[in-house]
Order: C-alpha cells, then sequence, then structure tokens
C-alpha cells in the first residue's frame, strides 16, 4: 500500500504497471471501466453538483446571511486582524454604505 499514494497521484497505466501491485492495477482496471461509462460519468457529475449547491445553501442558512455580505464582512474585518474589535468592524462597514 506504499505505491498507493503514489498512484493517485498519477493515474496511468504506466503507474498502475510500474507499482508491482495486483491490487492497485484491480483499482486501475475498475477506475478505467468507470470513466469510459458515459452513464456512470454524467451520474457522477450529478451527483457532484448536488452536493455542491447543496453545500453552498448550507453556508448561507448556517451564516443567516448572503454570501456576498459575509465577504464584504469579511474585508472589513482584515484590516482589524489580529486586534479583532467588532465595535471597529461595525463602523467601518457602515462608513461603507
Amino acid at each position: 500500500m506504499a505505491d498507493f499514494p503514489h498512484y493517485l497521484e498519477d493515474t496511468t497505466d504506466q503507474a498502475a504497471i510500474s507499482s508491482g501491485s495486483d491490487r492497485i492495477r484491480r483499482i486501475h482496471n475498475r477506475v478505467c471501466k468507470v470513466k469510459s461509462n458515459e452513464e456512470i460519468g454524467v451520474k457522477y457529475m450529478q451527483a457532484w453538483e448536488e452536493k455542491y449547491y447543496e453545500r453552498q445553501e448550507g453556508l448561507e442558512e448556517e451564516l443567516e446571511e448572503d454570501l456576498s455580505d459575509v465577504m464584504v464582512i469579511c474585508k472589513a474585518a482584515e484590516g482589524f486582524a489580529p486586534a479583532y474589535d467588532s465595535e471597529l468592524i461595525y463602523e467601518q462597514l457602515c462608513n461603507w454604505k
């Protein structure tokens, strides 16, 4: 299994063969089959998009603010690091608006 991280960095036929591991060659064969199957590729992309949008929605719900507003707040706070002072940050935000 010491060769597995190297294989993950370079998932090519040559890397699988040169690893000398039957397990890595079997994994590589499975990866190649999945990559060549268009239906699986479409399902993978759909699942990735769903997770991405769920994450975005979760961030917005957790923050209870629009993400662009949070970015403005973070930008205002940068000038006060490491001496974080919420009142100074609030004053800065008020001056920007």
